[in-house]
């Protein structure tokens, strides 16, 4: 009799087909799964270890992330004592600072102001949350109801009404979202190091924490700080990787803070330094993962630094570096210029014209928008943001010759 494959398994050989990954190689994949088939619970630890020994990229990461969450599995945070005590860091910190009777022109580490800019934002159970999505839920449902009517038939004063409920939904994202910034400060402050400053490290988290609501199936009955973990650290991991000199595994990086925080306890209690083989045996791992740990948590040799004559204050090491890739100064005159002639352009259109372009061409913060992203932010269809774009574009033409576009081109 034929072998027939079960629908766990047909939808994981599904999600690695999609991702251009050979159904061999995603063994260690079947096997986590078969691992954690009882709870269907999977540590966000070991779930981020099996991305980075399938070399998996961010949207390799998504698309296993919804065929794990559609098979009914959940990625969440390790029950330890670091993760109960997350929500009351910040209010710790930040009502230490209030005790030093520090002002605020006074000298303050990053670390204690990003733990005061939060301490305000309360800590939500999960039945609010709950309650939460379901009124960001219907603010979702009525904005694309907004989008698809002509609203000039309808009542004034309903569109007020139906306008207030988007903006509810808003609201309701938001404070899930700012409920759980103490978690993120937690992670980000776990991972931070040389070269690595702990408001990037908090951004980058943050950014985490808007994905994972993006994601985020509420009838799943997990809380919202425990699935949103995985994503918070996968961004933080991801952005110390790409800021990185040199490539380290993200279940590498994972590493650091667990052994240092080893090394340290074992010095406290034995008088010296840990060796290679007994911080293996410790933390139940192989010996050349722990040289790779030591190796990531070296300080790289930054080029800015002073060179190695002390009486030499006004040079660093680039200084003497010629640099093959720097910019013509007459080309970014010329980028300079245009610019200028482009705001000035732009400025002569309708409001809502200047923002479709801006958000459409990323003339703001380099980001190329979709039609479709434009129109989302903006409320609007994306063929009305087609039309727009193509009418403005238009009246661009027409203004081109008489304010000296041309000469550009």
């Amino acid at each position: 009799m034929a072998y027939r494959r079960t629908k766990i398994e047909i939808a994981i050989d599904t999600a690695l087909a999609e991702i251009d990954l050979p159904l061999e190689k995603g063994e260690p994949l079947k096997a986590m799964i078969k691992e954690y088939k009882k709870k269907k619970q999977i540590p966000v630890d070991k779930m981020l270890q099996i991305i980075d020994e399938l070399e998996i990229d961010e949207h390799g990461e998504e698309i296993i992330a919804k065929c794990l969450s559609d098979i009914g599995y959940n990625i969440v945070a390790p029950e330890d004592d670091d993760n109960k005590n997350w929500e009351n860091m910040v209010l710790e910190t930040a009502s230490a600072q209030k005790k030093t009777g520090r002002k605020e022109s006074d000298t303050v580490d990053a670390y204690t102001l990003v733990c005061k800019a939060i301490s305000d934002y309360r800590i939500l159970e999960h039945q609010e949350v709950v309650e939460l999505i379901g009124i960001y839920q219907d603010g979702i449902k009525t904005r694309d109801f907004l989008t698809e009517i002509d609203q000039s038939e309808y009542d004034t004063d309903l569109l007020k009404e139906l306008k207030n409920k988007i903006s509810e939904g808003e609201k309701a994202r938001e404070t899930i979202i700012n409920s759980t910034l103490r978690m993120a400060l937690y992670i980000a402050k776990k991972y931070t190091g040389p070269g690595r400053d702990i408001l990037d490290l908090f951004q980058e988290a943050s950014y985490g924490l808007t994905y994972a609501f993006e994601k985020y199936n509420v009838d799943r009955g997990f809380k919202f700080s425990t699935y949103a973990t995985f994503w918070v650290k996968r961004n933080v991991l991801r952005y110390i990787s790409n800021e990185s000199q040199l490539y380290f595994p993200q279940h590498i990086l994972e590493w650091k803070p667990i052994l240092l925080k080893t090394e340290e306890q074992f010095f406290n209690e034995q008088g010296r330094v840990p060796t290679i083989k007994e911080l293996s045996e410790l933390l139940g791992i192989t010996e050349t993962t722990v040289k790779s740990v030591k190796k990531a948590l070296q300080e790289e040799f930054s080029l800015n630094k002073d060179t190695l004559n002390p009486d030499d204050e006004k040079h660093s090491m680039l200084d003497f570096i010629e640099d093959k890739d720097a910019p013509n100064p007459e080309k970014i005159a010329i980028r300079e210029a245009l610019k200028d002639t482009m705001g000035k352009l732009l400025y002569k259109l309708e409001p809502r014209e200047e923002k479709v372009l801006k958000l459409r061409y990323g003339l703001e913060d380099g980001n190329p928008r979709s039609l479709e992203a434009v129109g989302r932010e903006l409320s609007l269809t994306r063929e009305r943001i087609r039309q727009i774009e193509f009418s403005s574009l238009e009246k661009l033409k027409k203004m081109s010759d008489e304010n000296g576009l041309d000469d550009f081109l």
